[in-house]
């Protein structure tokens, strides 16, 4: 009954391709995916050039598809059972308020938001993008350091957070400019000593 319902729905609204290919999907099952490496001194979960990967991307960020945070939420979850136990504090990469108006969502909050409810685990906005920036994804190395320059401001915690690990989070990192102008930002205003780490879901 199901498949006729949803063979229904999909013949009057086709789906786009990228959400038809994350359907066969579980969180359990997109594990294999799961590839840490280190870039630019942040921590990458994944490979862009996956093909299941890059749709997941996709689809969470221009389709604001539910199933697809819910399998990248599962691998950052993986991720920060790796790690010591610590209360953490999980820090989107900000998008500017006209793109974020535009879209409805930052995409990073819905992954964020569908992870498991843990403890010890709490997000906070700790950064504002000032700078309606360039779109970056036209311009190389250089380009992309100039247009990140100065681009966000840092805004006060309403907690202590020296106990905690910040873990500032993106979705996809290409050079490594934008996540380096955010780092530089939190590091001058949160307390010597903080440990702040840079995580993107791909790269």
């Amino acid at each position: 009954m199901l498949d006729i319902l949803r063979n229904f729905f999909d013949t009057l609204l086709p789906p786009h391709p990228t959400i038809l290919s994350l359907r066969p999907e579980t969180p359990e099952k997109f594990l294999r995916l799961y590839s840490t490496k280190t870039f630019q001194n942040c921590v990458t979960l994944s490979s862009y050039k996956q093909g299941i990967i890059k749709s997941a991307i996709k689809a969470n960020k221009f389709h604001n598809n539910t199933h697809a945070s819910k399998l990248l939420a599962k691998l950052l979850e993986k991720w920060l059972f790796s790690l010591p136990e610590k209360p953490t504090v999980f820090v989107s990469i900000p998008l500017s308020s006209i793109r974020e108006k535009e879209r409805g969502y930052n995409q990073v909050d819905r992954i964020l938001t569908n992870l498991a409810k843990l403890d010890n685990c709490l997000i906070k906005k700790l950064l504002i993008r000032k700078i309606d920036t360039i779109p970056q994804t036209k311009m190389d190395r250089g380009e992309r350091l100039n247009n990140m320059t100065n681009v966000f401001a840092f805004i006060e915690p309403d907690i202590d957070l020296q106990s905690y690990r910040i873990v500032l989070v993106d979705d996809v990192i290409t050079t490594g400019a934008t996540m380096s102008s955010a780092h530089k930002i939190l590091k001058e205003n949160l307390p010597a000593g903080t440990e702040i780490l840079c995580l993107a879901l791909a790269h």
